[in-house]
């Protein structure tokens, strides 16, 4: 691969969460980034391979904690495990602080954010798990 993009992946099981979250990212990126969303847990990691076969590089991954099937704590040790290089963002409104303490803890989770959430939060908080060379304005 001689160019690759980075991707940026939203992963809540409530489809208005992840609509906000891909216009708010893609108003702000612009087309240098992937923004990927998924609403069903289960699903990302099979995503985030075959847009690897394409050279899209999973960078940023945001968490809800309360999903079906999936916590987003199991979900963030299942990312790092395969991808151990991408940065977590939770983004929740019904997380267990004991939990989440301890992803932190173990070096899983870069940011906690509460919903709802203010989108210039947002923004520096993705900007803030970018490589320096990559960050947007």
């Amino acid at each position: 691969m001689d160019s690759f993009k980075i991707g940026i992946y939203c992963v809540d099981d409530d489809p208005m969460i992840t609509e906000i979250l891909l216009f708010q990212l893609s108003k702000a990126l612009g087309n240098e980034f992937s923004i990927e969303i998924e609403n069903n847990p289960e699903n990302v990691l099979n995503l985030m391979r075959s847009n690897l076969e394409y050279g899209i590089e999973p960078f940023v991954c945001i968490v809800d904690f309360q999903m079906p099937v999936i916590r987003g704590d199991e979900l963030c040790r299942m990312l790092k495990k395969e991808f151990p290089k991408i940065k977590i963002i939770m983004l929740s409104g019904n997380s267990n602080a004991l939990l989440v303490s301890d992803l932190e803890e173990d070096g899983l989770l870069e940011v906690y954010m509460e919903k709802p959430w203010i989108q210039e939060d947002l923004l520096r908080n993705v900007n803030s798990c970018l490589p320096l060379n990559l960050k947007f304005k």
